[in-house]
C-alpha cells in the first residue's frame, strides 16, 4: 500500500509537470494516479487534489479547440461539452472530499475553479451560487482567524496588565519594608537616645 502511495503522489506531480507542455498528457497521467488513489484512499489529502487537478486538465481542454481536436485518448472525452462535465464532476469530488476532510485552502480553490468552469458552460447560477460560497467561505475563515489573533492579543494584553501590577505591588511592598526598617531603627535610635537622657 505504501508503494502504491508512492507510486501515485509520483504519478500526480508528473501530472503537474505536463500540465503547460502537454496538458493531455498530463490529463491521462493524472487519471492513471486517480485509479491508484481510488483503491487506496480517494479522501486523501494528494488524491483531493489529483482530482481537482483532473477537473482543472479537463476545462484547461476544453477551452482549446486545437488540442480537443488532438485526443486520442479514450478514457478523455472529445467534446468541448463532455470536457466540461468532467471538469465539473472532478472539481465537485475535490470539493466534497475536501470539506470532508476540512482541508480549506482546496476548498477555497477549487470552488473558484468550478465557477469558472460553470460559468464558461453558461450555468450562471451555479457559478455564481460556488463564487458566493467560496466567498463566504473565505470570510468566516479570516473572521476566525481574526477572532483568534484578537482573542490572543487580549490574552497578552491581561498577562502584561497582570505583569505591571505585580511590578508595582512588589515596588510597593519594598517601600513598605523599607519604610518599615527606617521607622524600625528610628524608634530605636530615639529610644536610645530617650534612656541615655
Amino acid at each position: 500500500e505504501n508503494y502504491d502511495m508512492k507510486a501515485a503522489d509520483v504519478l500526480s506531480e508528473m501530472a503537474g509537470l505536463y500540465s503547460v507542455s502537454d496538458p493531455i498528457k498530463s490529463l491521462k497521467i493524472g487519471l492513471e494516479a486517480r485509479k491508484i488513489f481510488d483503491e487506496i484512499g480517494p479522501e486523501l489529502m494528494p488524491s483531493i487534489n489529483n482530482l481537482g487537478n483532473i477537473g482543472e486538465g479537463f476545462y484547461s481542454l476544453a477551452q482549446n479547440d486545437s488540442l480537443i481536436k488532438e485526443i486520442n485518448i479514450p478514457e478523455i472525452p472529445k467534446t468541448k461539452q463532455q470536457l466540461l462535465n468532467q471538469a465539473e464532476i472532478y472539481l465537485q469530488k475535490s470539493i466534497l472530499f475536501s470539506k470532508k476532510q476540512d482541508v480549506q485552502q482546496a476548498i477555497l480553490y477549487y470552488s473558484g475553479v468550478l465557477s469558472e468552469v460553470q460559468a464558461y458552460k453558461g450555468d450562471y447560477k451555479s457559478a455564481f451560487a460556488n463564487l458566493q460560497f467560496k466567498f463566504k467561505y473565505r470570510d468566516s475563515l479570516f473572521s476566525q482567524e481574526n477572532k483568534n489573533a484578537i482573542a490572543k492579543l487580549e490574552s497578552e494584553k491581561e498577562i502584561l496588565q497582570l505583569k505591571n501590577i505585580n511590578e508595582k505591588k512588589s515596588i510597593l511592598n519594598r517601600i513598605l519594608i523599607g519604610s518599615a526598617i527606617v521607622l524600625i531603627l528610628f524608634s530605636i535610635m530615639g529610644y536610645r537616645n530617650f534612656r541615655n537622657k
